[in-house]
């Protein structure tokens, strides 16, 4: 029997779908539908029916699942162990949301570096809706994402505080009137917006409704490079987590903190619970700083 039809078999299980199933596994969905059809005749069972719910297993496809995931965390251990002997520094792997690999990540291998901790890091990069698929599929031990609504259940999570959030602009004499500023002190500020978990431009329509003044915000997105290319353009005042001050300063903006108290930018660091993969998660916990 072929590893791959298993996994092709495992795949539509864990997704529901054909269709969804190929997208994942880069299958056209017609070949997909071919292997399973050859894998039901391997076993001379139906495995699959389809309900109004999207593909469910048999009787005779729970066991062959069964079967498939224990083959599966036999083959993925072999391969984890053949990977980390291949390299004389010890390699993870890891599903990281692209703004916290651009700004948290170097960070943390800074400081890694610094205690002497020698850890090669293999990042995949996706969306936060993506990355609990990197998981499933065992392409990454562990992944880092600032959503954590996305975070799969049944794994090991761990919350860490990224960075508070600054106001940035180009108008430097403006931004640096103060030592640091108040949302409620924002309300008639032109405002370019991070759309992420922290809700500022839901908090902002909040105080525009206790205030009465309604908030000017031009533009919200969840991508900090558009933010932060609108705030050069002299469009409005970025509100960003102060992590990406740095980048900010390279593209000529100013930053001052804002001050709030219950503000600051999450990240979730999420593990699977798994005994053979504790040097790994272990590995990873290490690198981002989790105590």
């Amino acid at each position: 029997m072929e590893w791959s039809r298993l996994r092709y078999f495992l795949g539509v299980i864990r997704h529901g779908s054909l269709s969804r199933a190929a997208r994942v596994l880069r299958i056209s969905q017609p070949s997909l539908s071919v292997q399973i059809r050859l894998l039901e005749d391997q076993m001379e069972e139906k495995l699959l029916i389809r309900t109004p719910r999207g593909i469910r297993p048999t009787a005779a496809g729970l066991l062959v699942k069964s079967r498939a995931e224990r083959i599966e965390r036999e083959f993925q251990d072999l391969h984890e162990d053949l990977r980390l002997e291949r390299f004389e520094e010890p390699t993870v792997r890891l599903g990281v949301q692209p703004l916290l690999a651009a700004c948290f990540l170097p960070i943390r291998l800074e400081a890694a570096r610094k205690l002497g901790e020698k850890i090669r890091v293999e990042i995949i990069e996706r969306a936060n809706a993506l990355l609990p698929d990197l998981l499933h599929q065992r392409e990454v031990d562990g992944v880092l994402m600032t959503r954590t609504q996305f975070a799969p259940p049944g794994m090991e999570m761990h919350n860490l505080t990224v960075s508070g959030y600054a106001v940035f602009s180009r108008q430097s004499s403006l931004i640096r009137g103060r030592k640091s500023w108040r949302l409620i002190e924002l309300l008639d500020r032109p405002l370019v917006i991070f759309r992420d978990p922290a809700g500022i431009d839901q908090r902002l329509l909040d105080l525009g409704q206790k205030t009465g003044v309604r908030p000017k915000i031009l533009f919200s997105s969840d991508q900090i490079l558009s933010v932060i290319e609108l705030a050069v353009r002299g469009l409005g005042w970025a509100v960003l987590p102060r992590l990406v001050s740095g980048m900010a300063r390279a593209r000529g903006l100013v930053s001052a903190p804002l001050r709030e108290p219950d503000l600051s930018c999450q990240a979730v660091l999420v593990l699977p619970k798994n005994p053979s993969r504790e040097p790994t998660s272990s590995l990873l916990r290490q690198l981002c700083g989790v105590v």
